[in-house]
């Protein structure tokens, strides 16, 4: 996994942005956001991020637990 540092992403992923500090407008945020299909969005949401991103970090690993939800219990 290679992460990048910048202002368009090369791949899908999930992401730490820079955006807009509502409170110390001087200041920017982190916020986890997703990369797909050229959008910017809420992570487990179709909803587009409507902000400005100064940059990113990422693609972030999505780890998957083994097994996770394969056991019932009966």
């Amino acid at each position: 996994m290679q992460v990048e540092i910048g202002d368009t992403p090369a791949s899908d992923g999930l992401f730490v942005c820079y955006v807009d500090n509502d409170t110390l407008p001087a200041f920017t945020d982190r916020k986890m956001l997703t990369r797909f299909k050229g959008e910017w969005t809420y992570p487990m949401s179709d909803q587009k991020y409507r902000g400005k991103i100064y940059g990113y970090l990422g693609p972030l690993p999505i780890i998957k637990k083994a097994g996770f939800g394969l056991e019932y219990d009966l």
